[in-house]
């Protein structure tokens, strides 16, 4: 191959960050290829692993436990570009390899000067002869990202074609326009590279459809094992290319704010006291620890992820980030970076809102059961639309709700973590809410697993509930004789036909009943 002069015309070399905070979506791949591509046409490559898992640096055959400078020394100022590349088993590819010290790097950073500009000055360095520069950035938002997003010229995005890889895109997007506002005004995004993309699946179509314009460069297939049969192809991709069920209801918007011309919505900043929670909330607890962690690192680093909020009377609602809400007024913030959503009805926003929160990793079964209650009962979905709209089977979402039949001491104990979701569903089995309660304490006194307990369950036997009291007339009776007699005395039965019990203890006390029986 000939080098193409007008790939990189530029008095400089030219600086790629390959950034994403999501994992798994391609950034390493995306990198090692880009690189060894553009060398392969002529023009000289500098790959950077800036990544703590220096899977660039292995995946070019070096170990990075054995190299003598990394990225780290570079970036602590004891050492130059020149110093700390080094060639690789592609042509006109160098790297400026990882090392497993870089995990402390965010600490150290965190206490330098200038923190966010050590990359861009390091890399003011670049021998000569180099004419693009490749970072493969860390799958975070943190100051080794910053720090790239601050050396380079422009952003490649590789983003994968499913829901949970789409959901951060827009606070990515916003992390842009921060750094172009304070940090580095001339980064520009080169593109979003839609990876993994499977032509089989509704939602990698719908996220496809969404995101089509300039700014998406062609779509990388994922590998499939069993390749598709021939016949009717043709008419498949037909099929595909026309207008299709939008799996996601809104598909892409529903994820990232878009305006009705399909641009990003900006955020702007909004008084943290206009904002206040939703009422469809369903977390129902925000553990103290964790929330002062987030509220010192928003002190330190502000509040990068911005809310998601709608207009509500004389203020705001949050639709999503009630975490990241309450963090920041730990921290002290006067006023919140927001996106604020108007090109919905109301019930879309709340529905939206409670989605994103089921999504959460962190919701205890309870609370999730609850609001996938509330997404059937006020707005109306069917278990099949519930599982759609969330990225489940049907069957997961009817199992879920199912907790709630639950009495009210299993609830909180699945909530409190004493018992799991499968202990629940199998003492729910049970009728009664005594016997719920009957069969919690034993599960827990015994530490029975979920087997055990289901088990447990189908040999229990409830006890047979007592016989009616004595009529008051028979325990009147009962309590004149006892009196007389000097021992317990019991009569069941009626006033027509029963028995009369007498209980004593000792020789001496049954020969003087005796006696006064026959007296």
């Amino acid at each position: 191959m000939k080098a193409d002069p007008k790939i990189l015309a530029s008095t400089r070399a030219t600086i790629l960050a390959v950034v994403n905070q999501k994992g798994g979506v391609g950034k390493t791949t995306t990198a090692i290829n880009l690189g060894a591509a553009l060398a392969e046409l002529g023009h000289r490559v500098l790959l950077v692993d800036l990544d703590p898992q220096a899977n660039s640096t292995a995946g070019l055959g070096l170990s990075p436990t054995r190299a003598r400078i990394s990225i780290y020394q570079l970036l602590a100022g004891d050492t130059t570009v020149e110093e700390a590349m080094v060639e690789t088993s592609v042509p006109n590819l160098s790297l400026v390899p990882s090392h497993l010290d870089l995990v402390g790097a965010e600490i150290e950073l965190a206490t330098l000067d200038e923190r966010e500009t050590r990359l861009r000055k390091a890399l003011e360095s670049v021998p000569e002869g180099i004419e693009c520069v490749i970072i493969d950035c860390p799958p975070s938002l943190g100051l080794l990202t910053l720090n790239a997003l601050t050396a380079a010229t422009s952003m490649l995005i590789p983003t994968q074609c499913e829901y949970f890889a789409l959901e951060g895109l827009s606070h990515l997007l916003y992390t842009h326009q921060l750094v172009r506002a304070r940090l580095n005004p001339k980064l520009e995004v080169a593109g979003i590279l839609m990876t993994q993309f499977d032509g089989r699946t509704t939602l990698s179509w719908d996220v496809l459809d969404e995101q089509a314009g300039d700014a998406v460069r062609p779509h990388v297939p994922r590998r499939r094992r069993v390749p598709r049969a021939r016949a009717g192809a043709h008419v498949k991709e037909q099929a595909m290319t026309q207008s299709r069920f939008r799996g996601l209801g809104r598909g892409l918007e529903a994820l990232i704010p878009m305006s009705r011309d399909g641009s990003a919505m900006v955020p702007q900043m909004i008084a943290i006291d206009q904002i206040r929670p939703s009422h469809v909330q369903v977390r129902a607890r925000f553990d103290a620890e964790p929330l002062s962690e987030l509220a010192e690192s928003i002190r330190q680093h502000g509040l990068l992820q911005p809310l998601l909020v709608r207009r509500h009377l004389d203020g705001y609602e949050l639709i999503a980030g009630e975490r990241r809400w309450r963090a920041a007024r730990l921290a002290g913030l006067q006023a919140v970076p927001a996106v604020v959503r108007t090109d919905a009805g109301n019930d879309a926003q709340l529905v939206l809102g409670l989605i994103e929160n089921l999504q959460r990793a962190d919701l205890d079964p309870i609370e999730e059961a609850r609001g996938l209650k509330r997404l059937t009962e006020e707005f109306g979905l069917t278990h099949d639309e519930v599982a759609t709209r969330i990225g489940r089977h049907r069957v997961s979402v009817t199992q879920s709700l199912r907790l709630l039949g639950g009495c009210a001491a299993v609830q909180s104990s699945v909530s409190a973590g004493a018992i799991t979701a499968g202990h629940a569903r199998a003492l729910i089995a049970l009728e009664s809410q005594a016997a719920q309660e009957h069969g919690l304490k034993v599960v827990i006194a015994k530490r029975l697993s979920v087997r055990q307990t289901e088990n447990w369950v189908r040999t229990y036997k409830p006890r047979k509930p007592l016989r009616g009291n004595a009529p008051a007339e028979l325990r009147h009776l009962a309590g004149a004789v006892e009196s007389k007699l000097g021992v317990p005395v019991k009569i069941s039965g009626s006033p027509n036909r029963g028995k009369i019990e007498l209980r004593y203890s000792s020789r001496e006390e049954l020969e003087r009943v005796y006696g006064k029986l026959v007296s």
